[in-house]
């Protein structure tokens, strides 16, 4: 394994993570999202590789809220964690870094080796979430996905949820593209907050980023750990253009949709006393 000490920016503000890997390397001259043909390439953002929008109804929004808060408070009770008083934006002051860790493996161990929630576990039905996300991004989507897992393919619909503790920064994974993994290829993400969100805790993104070439970029290959967690996206240590990342920060009742072909992440929870919860999506061209 190598390491390596990299440094980026999050709304002016540095951020130092040691990472090992098998190896770190650019890699071709080429831009992948010129290559693939994703919902993103056919909105009116496409240059930017991100908007920010209104969501659904403030009925819906809230239903959406108060529905991933008791998913959330079922899977702590089933951990035998006392929920007395909880609010998704107190969660950090309900467990401990080891209870956290248990949290976590359990709402990342997903369906079928694939990660996340699976869809009927959503308090909205997707069809109004995947008619939203076309509007958004001009045309139609699904979140179907076949993926391959064990020489079977299956076809999955999963959501995830990021929980990001106040001043723990190790609760999240360092600037990446999702694309660097096969299965994100041609996706468009959503990033809909629940609890917590602001300027200094919003998932940060390089504008423009998904245009540069991967000759622009250094990344790591194989086995990937940052700050001592193992992180599945390969984590991107350098950029000719720097890697300077900005908070757009939806407000409530809206949504970031972004191009996973943008380097993001990194999403560190600046806050003192406020836990970011919020969800992520993919969705691809029908």
């Amino acid at each position: 394994m190598n390491e390596l000490t990299t440094c980026f920016n999050i709304n002016n503000r540095t951020v130092s993570t040691v990472v090992r890997a098998e190896r770190f390397s650019p890699g071709f001259d080429e831009v992948l999202f010129n290559i693939d043909d994703s919902p993103a390439k056919h909105s009116n953002w496409r240059n930017k590789g991100y908007t920010i929008q209104p969501f659904l109804s403030k009925q819906k929004n809230a239903q959406f809220r108060e529905g991933i808060k008791n998913l959330v408070i079922k899977i702590l009770n089933e951990l035998e964690i006392k929920t007395n008083e909880f609010e998704l934006h107190n969660y950090h002051k309900y467990v401990n870094d080891e209870q956290h860790l248990r949290f976590c493996k359990y709402i990342t161990a997903g369906t079928k080796g694939t990660g996340g929630f699976s869809i009927d576990l959503l308090p909205i039905h997707i069809s109004e979430i995947e008619k939203r996300i076309e509007e958004i991004c001009g045309c139609p989507v699904t979140s179907e996905k076949k993926v391959e897992v064990n020489g079977k393919t299956f076809v999955v619909q999963n959501f995830f949820l990021r929980v990001v503790r106040p001043q723990h920064f190790k609760d999240n994974n360092p600037p990446h593209r999702d694309v660097h993994l096969d299965r994100s290829r041609g996706a468009v993400n959503l990033y809909f907050p629940f609890s917590g969100s602001n300027e200094d805790s919003s998932l940060p993104i390089i504008p423009e980023s998904h245009l540069w070439p991967e000759s622009h970029i250094v990344r790591s290959f194989g086995d990937t750990y940052v700050n001592g967690v193992k992180y599945t996206n390969p984590a991107t240590v350098y950029s000719l253009h720097g890697l300077n990342l900005v908070t757009p920060n939806p407000g409530p009742d809206e949504v970031m949709v972004f191009t996973p072909y943008a380097l993001h992440g990194g999403g560190y929870n600046f806050n003192t006393d406020v836990t970011r919860v919020s969800l992520e999506m993919r969705f691809w061209k029908k």
